[in-house]
């Protein structure tokens, strides 16, 4: 039994190219292979963003760790003999203290603004005060600098070790300044617009002179 012959392509049927089911199909398969490149490109974007992200907030964060953590072991109290005391304001979202930093103690105040950004502020005894009474009332030399923003949870960054080693995580009695020997520094930056993934770095200081 002889088979007939396969169909041949004519020179007419070649001018012709595809046909329209298989244009179709080619158009289908591109759309598919161009969705998983899109949303691999994507991905790989987004995962990149948020690691520069995070790389970001945990350099501001370590940046207030150690400039905070520096700043409050050098506590030092002044004033008269009996009533004298380093700390100026222990609050959950600011502290402020005299630091041993220069010659003439300076008056260092940490805080956290509302909108989440951490500020730092230095304050030089005024010229007219001397030891041990010294007094910072006209502002001399003070310089405020902005350590980094987006802080989260600005109501518990700092809390304090007291004396007989209990700790306060709310505000300090101005009748109790004289007995904190330690801050404890907390630190939450946000990385991503809905804080869900947070840096957290945090510290507890004991001053030197304290």
């Amino acid at each position: 039994m002889t088979l007939p012959p396969e169909p041949r392509w004519t020179a007419r049927q070649a001018e012709l190219g595809f046909t329209l089911a298989e244009l179709t199909i080619s158009i289908a398969l591109f759309s598919v292979l161009s969705v998983i490149v899109m949303a691999a490109t994507t991905q790989a974007h987004r995962l990149f963003r948020d690691n520069m992200n995070r790389e970001q907030s945990g350099q501001q964060a370590s940046l207030v760790i150690e400039q905070s953590s520096r700043d409050l072991r050098t506590a030092v109290k002044i004033g008269p003999a009996g009533n004298d005391a380093a700390f100026a304001e222990a609050k959950v979202s600011s502290v402020t203290f005299y630091s041993s930093v220069a010659a003439d103690p300076v008056k260092v105040r940490l805080w956290v603004d509302t909108a989440g950004v951490f500020w730092r502020q230095t304050t030089l005894p005024d010229t007219s005060s001397a030891s041990p009474s010294y007094k910072y009332e006209t502002n001399r030399g003070q310089q405020t600098t902005r350590l980094a923003g987006n802080l989260l949870d600005t109501g518990s960054l700092f809390s304090y070790v007291l004396d007989d080693e209990s700790v306060i995580t709310g505000e300090v009695p101005v009748t109790s300044y004289d007995n904190i020997v330690g801050v404890k520094v907390i630190v939450k930056l946000s990385v991503d617009p809905a804080g869900s993934h947070p840096v957290v770095l945090q510290n507890t200081v004991r001053p030197y002179n304290l």
